[in-house]
């Protein structure tokens, strides 16, 4: 169905709608939607660390040496060995067609430094550690699940992409962009609860559900951020990019996120089919994104 739409607000309430798999926004609420919204606003006023999984001490240690720009790889690798299965994972992506480079198979986490580079292996470790954010336990669910980590994962190349190529922190683009849509997954971890005291016939309307993960998933980023324990330097791009601040005004880490997480909902609706190309470039402009940049963001996602 291709969509002549009114506003430039109506696009992230679609883009959710296409990922859950419905492209109306117009539905009618019903009694999971009200209780969904009553818990939603619950979880906003006492959030807990209970509400994201919580990132383990190895792997938040990891982080903490992944964000120092001194840190060095055998440093890493220590951190890393103490935790086999997300040694195993890693080795595992790092042996996949997406990240292996040449035809020698990696069999430990030294051959991972030596043949794929530090930069590399910081990338390929906050990977992992935030790909277990992204998990839900529920069947129902998890083709969502895995749709916001693909978005988010696209948002992260493309955000790193801006930054390097303007001398800015491209780790840290790349880390804002792995994480800038946790929120969203708080809701559904809500609405799971919701629907198991409920009974499993009840389900709720998608344009609701829709307008509910777009007006308060980003205030629950920010709830998981602090329940983490980020520092506000580390994740000032995800704090500003949402602001009435002149594109201009930002760093270039903090526009990457907006203009790569902009590209990446646009394109996704464009491949979907419920946006024309005239809409989907008209908003692409209004939003500072021409021809140009519009290319260089996507050349990113072919890079990698």
């Amino acid at each position: 169905m291709k969509s002549g739409l009114q506003t430039e607000e109506e696009f992230p309430v679609l883009f959710v709608s296409t990922l859950l798999g419905n492209e109306s926004i117009n539905e009618g609420c019903n009694d999971v939607d009200r209780r969904l919204e009553e818990e939603v606003n619950k979880s906003i006023d006492a959030f807990s660390i209970d509400m994201i999984p919580t990132i383990a001490q190895t792997s938040y240690k990891l982080m903490q040496l992944l964000m120092d720009e001194y840190a060095e790889a055998d440093q890493l690798v220590a951190v890393i060995k103490k935790d086999p299965a997300l040694m195993g994972r890693l080795l595992q992506l790092a042996n996949s067609p997406f990240f292996r480079r040449g035809s020698r198979e990696l069999t430990s986490i030294d051959d991972a430094v030596v043949l794929i580079g530090n930069v590399e292996l910081r990338r390929l470790t906050l990977t992992t550690i935030m790909s277990d954010q992204f998990q839900i336990k529920s069947s129902y669910f998890q083709r969502f699940g895995s749709k916001i980590w693909a978005h988010s994962f696209d948002v992260a190349v493309m955000a790193e992409k801006y930054a390097a190529e303007r001398s800015g922190n491209a780790f840290k683009a790349y880390f804002n962009g792995l994480i800038h849509d946790v929120g969203r997954l708080v809701i559904f971890r809500v609405l799971i609860k919701v629907l198991q005291s409920l009974g499993a016939d009840k389900q709720p309307s998608t344009g609701f559900l829709s307008s509910i993960i777009h007006q308060y998933g980003y205030h629950l980023t920010l709830s998981a951020i602090h329940a983490w324990g980020l520092d506000q330097e580390l994740v000032k791009p995800i704090l500003l990019y949402k602001s009435m601040q002149e594109m201009e005004e930002m760093d270039v880490e903090t526009q990457g996120l907006f203009y790569a997480n902009t590209v990446s909902e646009y394109m996704f609706l464009k491949q979907s089919g419920h946006v024309t190309d005239e809409c989907l470039n008209e908003f692409l402009h209004s939003n500072g994104i021409d021809d140009q940049l519009l290319k260089e963001l996507l050349a990113g996602l072919t890079e990698k």
